[in-house]
């Protein structure tokens, strides 16, 4: 969606980028609560934890440097 974008400035790039990141957070707070309700036997704090160190990491791949 973003690369098929023509923006004509820099505060449309970050207004695209932003409205994306908030799309992105939305959608895992929904699916995680989906989660929750679904599942009865659930650890709800291995769950969460989990879910935050897996969010955490794929940020993380961005920082990532090729040699």
């Amino acid at each position: 969606m973003a690369a098929r974008s023509r923006s004509g400035s820099a505060g449309e790039v970050l207004y695209t980028a932003l409205r994306a990141e908030a799309v992105k957070v939305v959608l895992m707070v929904v699916l995680l609560w989906i989660a929750l309700a679904t599942y009865r036997d659930v650890v709800a704090i291995g769950l969460i934890g989990t879910f935050i160190a897996t969010v955490l990491i794929f940020t993380m791949a961005i920082l990532v440097l090729e040699k």
